[in-house]
């Protein structure tokens, strides 16, 4: 599935939850992005299809299809498409719990990795955005939850 889509939700009412979705979508003809002082909040990132490279403060790391990586909230950063089409989903959070969540699992330094086959994150991926879209009232509580599975 396509994503080709951007939605950043914004309820002020979520932000008291320990997580929430700040941002969500991808795109089948992922741009240059450079950020020199990072990006606010924490990014998971997934490639579906083509392959691209990432560099962040450490090294620099070529992304293909069936790849995840993570850039935690802050961190310098650079992504572009080694490939005529790169699909690239992203999901950005924060909330209150965002620290000592990451922190517990060790997600202060980008993380990279195949899905070999599990698509269970990209199904998460599918149920938050689709909660975000169609339900106004409840979806951004919804997706606050599922974050807790991703």
């Amino acid at each position: 599935m396509t994503v080709n889509q951007y939605y950043f939700p914004y309820n002020a009412q979520v932000q008291m939850l320990p997580f929430y979705v700040t941002g969500i979508g991808g795109s089948e003809h992922q741009e240059h992005i450079k950020r020199e002082e990072g990006f606010l909040w924490p990014q998971f990132f997934y490639c579906a299809e083509g392959k691209g490279l990432l560099l962040d403060e450490d090294k620099e790391v070529e992304i293909d299809a069936d790849t995840y990586f993570f850039l935690p909230a802050n961190q310098k950063h650079e992504y572009c498409a080694l490939t005529e089409k790169w699909d690239v989903r992203f999901l950005t959070f924060n909330g209150d719990g965002c620290s000592k969540v990451l922190n517990q699992f060790e997600l202060t330094k980008p993380v990279y990795f195949k899905a070999d086959g599990n698509h269970r994150l990209t199904d998460i991926f599918n149920r938050i955005l689709f909660a975000l879209k169609t339900d106004k009232i409840y979806g951004e509580y919804t997706s606050s939850a599922l974050i807790y599975e991703y």
